[in-house]
């Protein structure tokens, strides 16, 4: 009986292990996530080395979520993207067309020709932008963000269909590669944009691309290519702060890339930056995590990089209104009309290169202040059960 006894216990303290582990890892996955969302916020700020996030940002993204990937029967699936990914879409888009006309009154909206921001006037202008948002079709320049998780749940939907269809892991590999490179032939050289509506046009281009960081993500958990847990090895920070380097000098000697709107230098630079890029995001977020835990400033600072990450869709959502609030102080500050400026789109056009780091730290806080309202609300009224709140569970 006691042997028995030692035995159970034994494999209590491993599943407890196990558990710890596994919750570190998700904690660290959260804490890259949110490193990966403050990118994206920096990006679309203008700030400095803005054209070397491009390189990786949003493939990182896709890399995670691939990464987070579990087999589940179809109907377990499809619900929980849908929860996920589209109702929080619903909610957002729906909630800006009620604001649209108000924010047009204001001169939120860009005054440029590739806008598509116009008054809802009546039932005629209101239907077909409807049908777009049913459609999972972002219809508000404000949104423009949205198209990741537009992206991403039709990435996981065909990614569901190949690992459930196909027994073969190398065989579904080779497919999400093949398609990668038609992704980038059908741009690069037949210039190419294949879509299903006006205000998201490279839809489907974007996804051939995406699965093959998506799929790159399953494989990396699959053979353990990639850690998030614990601290990175020596080794691991070396390289990683030599594919940074490398990233620099591809950014010095004219790479670039536009992720969302399929624009690259060089198609296998892309890649191959990319790749670096979401290696070195990964080990440099793993050192920071393990550093700033190590003091109650650095454990509150993980906590609120954690919290990005959770919160991520919300700051994907709101970080462009953000920023209208930021571009009027700045404006005001510059002393330069406040109305003519309003409407650039992300921050205000002539904000120096200081201005737009105190502009990404401004609008970060905004969007985190939003968000954790949100959340507290969701908590507070039935757990999301309450209309509007479960529109905002992402």
């Amino acid at each position: 009986m006691k042997i028995q006894y030692n035995i159970i216990s034994q494999s209590r303290a491993e599943q407890s292990r196990a558990e710890q582990s596994r919750a570190t890892r998700i904690l660290q996955i959260d804490y890259i996530r949110g490193i990966a969302m403050l990118m994206v916020i920096w990006a679309h700020c203008g700030a400095i080395f803005t054209p070397v996030i491009t390189f990786f940002h949003m493939p990182l993204f896709f890399f995670i979520s691939g990464y987070l990937f579990k087999k589940r029967d179809f109907k377990s699936f499809f619900l929980r993207r849908v929860k996920s990914l589209y109702i929080p879409f619903l909610g957002y888009e729906i909630v800006f067309l009620t604001l649209r006309n108000l924010f047009l009154n204001i001169g939120l909206y860009t005054s440029a020709d590739w806008s598509w921001m116009v008054a809802v006037r009546n039932i005629r202008d209101l239907a077909p932008l409807l049908v777009h948002i049913l459609l999972f079709d972002n219809v508000d320049e404000l949104l423009s963000t949205l198209w990741f998780p537009t992206c991403l749940f039709f990435v996981e939907l065909i990614f569901w269909c190949e690992n459930r269809l196909i027994h073969y892991r190398w065989l579904t590999i080779g497919i999400n590669s093949f398609l990668m490179v038609i992704g980038y032939l059908l741009y690069v050289r037949a210039n190419v944009i294949i879509g299903w509506s006006y205000n998201f046009k490279d839809a489907i281009t974007v996804i051939l691309i995406s699965l093959f960081f998506y799929d790159f993500g399953v494989l990396s958990k699959e053979t353990k290519i990639f850690s998030f847990s614990g601290s990175p090895k020596v080794l691991e920070k070396i390289l990683a702060l030599i594919f940074a380097v490398v990233l620099l000098v591809a950014w010095r000697l004219g790479q670039y890339t536009d992720y969302r709107a399929c624009s690259f230098s060089n198609p296998i630079n892309c890649l191959i930056l990319s790749i670096l890029g979401i290696y070195s995001t990964i080990q440099i977020g793993r050192s920071l995590y393990r550093l700033c835990s190590k003091n109650a400033l650095g454990q509150f600072s993980n906590s609120l990089i954690k919290n990005t990450g959770r919160w991520s869709y919300h700051f994907m959502a709101l970080q462009f209104l953000a920023m209208k609030p930021v571009s009027a102080l700045i404006a005001v500050v510059m002393r330069v009309p406040v109305d003519k400026y309003l409407g650039d789109f992300g921050l205000i056009s002539i904000a120096s290169a200081w201005w737009r780091i105190i502009g990404f730290v401004l609008t970060t806080v905004i969007c985190y202040i939003c968000a954790y309202t949100i959340r507290h609300l969701h908590t507070i009224f039935g757990n999301g059960k309450i209309w509007p709140f479960h529109f905002f569970v992402g």
